[in-house]
């Protein structure tokens, strides 16, 4: 007689648990080439990917978005964050205490925050706001970071105005905006494009998502990706030569500080494919040695026979090298992620 088995077909804390997909980035510049050096130089617009600018245009000053869940820290994280010359994040503090790894000990450590790192302008205030673009997609988050004060506060800002307004600000449909806004710093005048999270609608719409209020808020959560963690240095966003980046040029580093660490199309391309393996839950070394060996791998796939086994050799592949290299990463990447 055979014994009966129960039939089991869920596991505790794990079947429970829903995640959403980040789908991608969006920037607020670009990195312009002058020489052999690169720059920030801040735009007036989003810089978004294919798949948003066939929605929005090339240069979109405005987004429609919603924010998935009604949890701020989970939507809009902040804090002040450092990061390494070639790893990810290494510190980060919410201006009492901050979090570390000792570079003797490699281990974590607490420090009183701010210090001099701040005023050094090694680390930044940071924030990275988490949205939908129903517009686009509603499969899937994308991802925008600031270290702009104005933009921090403006963006709490108008959360906080929603939520006051429906009791909630998740699955609301709202406004993110580039706001062109004058500074002072150091006695002198600038404009710079800030972000701003508007709610434009009128009593009816308003009276219409406050009644849906309690459904929302009792609709299961779903867990957001963490903030991609990645070296600003590192970040590959769009390059292009000094000539077309037009008159309002960011000055280049001064000197001491990184440059040029997407100079070249080698490292810009070895950036991308670190931030594919940067969001598995691994060590930045490991991460950072898979980045190799994946480098490796599809350059042999693509049939380039150049050695890529440091930074210095990335340098060494041309731009065309780099093109067949990114073929066959992208397919690979599109695979993996139609897996998860």
């Amino acid at each position: 007689m055979t014994a009966f088995v129960p039939k089991v077909a869920r596991i505790k804390g794990l079947s429970d648990r829903r995640r959403l997909p980040r789908l991608g980035v969006i920037r607020l510049g670009l990195k312009v080439q002058k020489g052999e050096k690169t720059y920030p130089k801040e735009t007036e617009y989003f810089v978004v990917p294919p798949e948003v600018e066939k929605i929005y245009g090339k240069e979109p000053k405005e987004l429609d978005i919603m924010l998935p869940i009604n949890e701020i820290d989970s939507v809009f994280p902040q804090a002040y964050k450092m990061y390494g010359s070639s790893k990810g994040l290494v510190c980060q503090g919410d201006g009492e205490c901050a979090y570390c790894v000792d570079p003797a000990t490699k281990e974590m450590i607490e420090r009183e925050c701010p210090c001099k790192l701040l005023e050094d302008k090694k680390c930044k205030q940071t924030g990275t706001l988490l949205f939908m673009l129903p517009k686009v997609s509603v499969g899937g988050i994308y991802q925008i970071t600031t270290s702009s004060y104005n933009s921090i506060v403006d963006i709490n800002s108008g959360i906080d105005y929603v939520a006051a307004l429906l009791g909630r600000f998740a699955l609301v449909p709202l406004k993110l905006r580039r706001v062109k806004t004058e500074t002072h710093h150091d006695d002198k005048k600038q404009n710079h494009y800030t972000l701003q999270v508007i709610f434009d609608a009128d009593i009816n719409t308003l009276n219409t998502l406050r009644s849906d209020t309690t459904r929302v808020l009792e609709h299961p959560r779903y867990q957001l990706p963490a903030p991609a963690e990645v070296n600003p240095e590192l970040d590959p966003p769009d390059i292009i030569e000094a000539e077309e980046a037009g008159q309002q040029e960011e000055q280049p580093p001064q000197a001491g500080q990184q440059n040029g660490a997407t100079a070249s199309p080698g490292k810009t391309l070895y950036a991308e494919v670190f931030m594919f393996w940067r969001s598995a839950d691994e060590s930045d070394d490991a991460n950072k040695a898979t980045a190799y060996e994946a480098m490796r791998r599809y350059a042999a796939n693509s049939g380039v026979k150049k050695s890529i086994t440091n930074a210095d050799e990335l340098d060494k592949l041309t731009k065309a090298e780099c093109d067949k290299i990114r073929a066959v990463f992208d397919t690979e990447k599109q695979a993996a992620e139609g897996k998860e």
